[in-house]
């Protein structure tokens, strides 16, 4: 068991052994039963799907069936989440079991004690454990969001959530009168899963911590970020791969315009590997969102980013759009995002679509198709272009 998830357990026995008191409305959502800070839910999954380009061995990339299980418990002063995979993958003949969340929240505000919730322990909430962690504003573009992603999941047909890499983290939030502070520390730097796995030797053991200061001024949020811990993806030096230490500031705002909302984001990186290759990078985002007709959601953004060594696919530039779509009835879901790079001309064309047909039941499917050079971002995946379906029952 990993190491957060023995604290996880400990720290939740610890807890539950002082506290009686159940909170029997927040979780309504859950369960209709209230009489209990016990929820669970879940869903059994079965998912298909092919590469639309032809493969040399085996066009399925996809077939496999999943059992969801999620659990929480809800007391007064700590919640304890639960959330689980187990996964039969039918091309390989292959159990994969997650544990995707494992974690025990302590808001100080709701303790029964009128010395801590009146002290400055009063404003302290305190998350342990296995969880997903995602801030910053960019749509599948991610500046100040330095946290691991899944990239396999997110081109092998399963939900968008599962983009969401779990993290093993303690994450500190302390609220002030008109602002807020988020500080997540990482034991052992967690980093991307990618589509075409690299070596896993390289990756570091060293810790990480990141932190957010937001706040609401005239109806624009602002939040400035800063980071010290490592990239995410790998750079090759030497012909090896390696994680180059990173340490990041950053700052976004996002407010009401024309309509509709713009948002603003921009991030500054120090990168620092073995040797002399030591450089920096600044990335820069804006975006515009805002609902075109009645149900449908247009978004627009604008990425640059500007590195300080000079390589041919350095400086990328990337504009994407997108189009969403609910029914009337907010049965059916409809999602098309398109990604174009004007330098380093690659392109990705992402859709999905989900459908309610009852509380019990979802069908959802997805297509994926890239182009470029094979040595651009979206060009080296081109070979993966597929399409999948998904049908799930939940309880």
């Amino acid at each position: 068991m990993a190491p957060y998830s023995r604290l996880t357990l400990a720290a939740t026995l610890l807890i539950s052994s002082n506290l009686a008191d159940a909170n029997e409305d927040e979780w309504d959502e859950w369960n209709d039963d209230t009489a209990s800070p016990f929820t669970y839910s879940g869903f059994v999954q079965a998912k298909y799907g092919r590469f639309i380009t032809p493969q040399p061995i085996l066009n399925t990339s996809a077939k496999d069936l999943t059992l969801r299980l999620e659990a929480q418990y809800d007391a007064n002063v700590f919640q304890a989440q639960f959330k689980a995979d187990s996964q039969y993958q039918l091309l390989t003949s292959y159990w994969h079991h997650q544990i995707r969340e494992l974690a025990v929240n302590v808001d100080f505000a709701n303790v029964d004690n009128t010395t801590v919730v009146n002290s400055p322990l009063g404003n302290l909430s305190l998350k342990i454990g296995r969880q997903s962690l995602s801030w910053g504003l960019g749509e599948f573009v991610f500046l100040n969001d330095l946290f691991a992603k899944d990239w396999q999941s997110f081109f092998n047909g399963n939900d968008i959530g599962y983009l969401k890499k779990p993290n093993d983290a303690i994450k500190l939030s302390y609220f002030f009168e008109q602002s807020s502070l988020d500080v997540v520390y990482q034991h052992q730097h967690n980093v991307d899963n990618l589509y075409q796995p690299l070596m896993q030797n390289v990756e570091p053991r060293r810790n990480s911590i990141n932190a957010r200061y937001y706040f609401s001024r005239q109806q624009t949020d602002y939040a400035f970020y800063a980071s010290d811990g490592f990239a995410n993806t790998p750079q090759f030096i030497n012909g090896m791969p390696e994680y180059a230490a990173l340490q990041s500031v950053g700052a976004s705002l996002v407010k009401p315009m024309a309509g509709g909302l713009i948002k603003a984001e921009l991030a500054h990186y120090w990168l620092n590997n073995s040797g002399d290759h030591s450089s920096k990078q600044q990335r820069y985002l804006l975006g515009f969102e805002r609902e075109i007709m009645p149900r449908l959601n247009l978004s627009l953004q604008a990425y640059i980013e500007r590195d300080s060594q000079d390589f041919e696919l350095n400086n990328r530039q990337l504009m994407t759009s997108g189009l969403t779509y609910n029914s009337a009835d907010s049965n059916w879901t409809t999602q098309m995002t398109l990604f174009h790079s004007p330098n380093h001309r690659d392109n990705y064309v992402r859709l999905s679509t989900s459908f309610r047909y009852s509380d019990n039941l979802i069908i959802s499917g997805n297509l994926n198709n890239l182009t470029g050079q094979n040595d651009t971002f979206f060009g080296q995946l081109a070979t993966i272009d597929n399409a999948a379906l998904r049908l799930s029952i939940y309880f």
